[in-house]
């Protein structure tokens, strides 16, 4: 197999190496796009480029696959899934535990996961093959919010509720401003939790932090989007309007203040009625 080039400095900019190329257009996985480049069907300029590590400049380079610029294989595709508990995030798992590969069907497009939910974990997870539009949505800077219905192992004390709203401390890092709600006081287990940022099991490490166990978490919405009807296993397409409401909060641009106010503020409830 060929060797990785050796540079004096890291690529800057658009410059990535050519399987990761494949990727970030929405093409191929890494895994597929290494297959393509050393059977010799990519060229890089006119020329076969059968170095996978190879760098390219997005911008100014022409990649093509069997002849056709990586921009004409683009169709770009948005699947909101309901990820069943007990399924990884991942395409393969070395210890060949069931994943979400297992459940969805093989799409013509290759689409990634945006984020991912734990093994245990269920819920709303969006799929594509945007690359800028996942990066965008994993951003914590963007204040997406994404909510999670929680049950833990005994009621909420109102305390707690408030110190989850204010923000914890997860080994030194201070989660930020979250909505806490208990939809039904019957059922004070039961707990609707809004975030805009996705550490690494944060909602778990979250409860934790005041001895409460998360016994279920189903995420139920991220952004405009919610699960809906979408039962454990089942997927769909986006629909044009909810890609459109996606793309009406990336143009807002809107300052961290405005978002939070936005995210924990009335209008967040009502535009859910």
């Amino acid at each position: 197999m060929p060797k990785r080039l050796v540079h004096s400095e890291a690529a800057p900019g658009t410059r990535v190496n050519l399987m990761r190329a494949f990727t970030k257009k929405g093409v191929a996985s890494r895994t597929q796009a290494r297959e393509y480049i050393l059977a010799g069907r990519v060229s890089v300029n006119g020329r076969v480029e059968k170095m996978i590590y190879a760098w390219v400049d997005l911008n100014e380079d022409v990649i093509c696959l069997d002849g056709r610029p990586l921009e004409q294989w683009q169709e770009r595709a948005y699947v909101l899934f309901h990820k069943p508990k007990g399924y990884l995030t991942v395409r393969v798992d070395e210890q060949n535990r069931p994943t979400i590969y297992d459940v969805l069907p093989e799409f013509s497009n290759w689409i990634f996961p945006i984020g991912r939910l734990d093994r245990l974990s269920e819920g709303l997870l969006i799929l594509t093959n945007d690359g800028p539009f996942g990066q965008w949505l994993t951003n914590p800077d963007s204040y997406v919010p994404k909510t999670y219905l929680v049950e833990i192992d005994r009621p909420l004390q109102e305390p707690h509720r408030e110190r989850l709203e204010q923000g914890v401390d997860l080994r030194g890092y201070f989660t930020r401003p979250a909505t806490v709600l208990i939809p039904d006081p019957a059922k004070g287990r039961q707990v609707e939790i809004t975030i805009c940022e996705g550490k690494n099991r944060q909602v778990r490490r979250m409860f934790k932090t005041m001895d409460y166990t998360v016994m279920k978490l189903v995420r139920t919405r991220i952004g405009p989007v919610s699960l809906g009807a979408l039962k454990a296993g089942e997927w769909r397409y986006m629909t044009a309007e909810e890609l459109n409401a996606f793309n009406l909060l990336r143009q807002q641009q809107e300052q961290p203040a405005d978002r939070l106010q936005r995210i924990h503020g009335k209008d967040r409830y009502t535009a859910r009625q």
